[in-house]
């Protein structure tokens, strides 16, 4: 049971991709290390504060979190950022 990933489809249930046409400096995003969103893989809410693109392909950095090149991202709104951060602080 992916306690995450069906938080996340019930309201956007396109892939946790990142498209720099898509994201923005600024947005609100939910960031996780791989597209599947594992609770139990890295991932992180907040707001893009870099766009860039490496070896690997595009990627974006959140701000306040470690400089670390996030590569599965989906916009996301407030309300579904504090039910991610809700549900899976008290899933843990």
């Amino acid at each position: 049971m992916n306690i995450l990933k069906d938080l996340l489809n019930l309201h956007y249930p396109q892939r946790c991709t990142i498209s720099i046409g898509s994201i923005n400096i600024g947005d609100y995003v939910f960031v996780s290390k791989y597209e599947d969103a594992d609770p139990n893989d890295p991932w992180a809410v907040g707001f893009v504060d870099a766009i860039g693109t490496d070896r690997k392909g595009d990627f974006i950095h959140i701000r306040g979190q470690e400089r670390r090149p996030w590569r599965n991202a989906i916009k996301i709104d407030k309300e579904t950022g504090n039910n991610i951060l809700n549900t899976c602080v008290n899933f843990q």
